[in-house]
């Protein structure tokens, strides 16, 4: 599956992954299997990934992998507000 998020300052969040369930009454998905989801700057590698349409958040709650130009970091979970920009300075 592939998805691409808007964020507002008109920049795009690009996921991809094995499988996706979405629910149809409030457009929640859980993303499953080698899921990525980069921008231009990072690129974060995950299992499982879930996404809440009305706060426009994902998250992982198992280990997540994310990398960017100096750094590679691992981590236990994972929290992404959409709502926010994520330019590196």
């Amino acid at each position: 599956m592939f998805l691409t998020f808007y964020l507002k300052d008109k920049s795009q969040v690009y996921l991809t992954a094995n499988k996706g369930i979405l629910k149809t009454d409030s457009n929640d998905m859980e993303i499953l299997g080698n899921v990525v989801v980069k921008n231009s700057t990072y690129r974060l590698k995950t299992e499982n990934l879930l996404y809440r349409h009305n706060q426009r958040i994902i998250f992982s709650t198992v280990p997540v992998k994310v990398s960017g130009a100096a750094f590679n970091l691992v981590a236990d979970s994972m929290f992404l507000n959409l709502n926010t920009t994520m330019k590196s300075k």
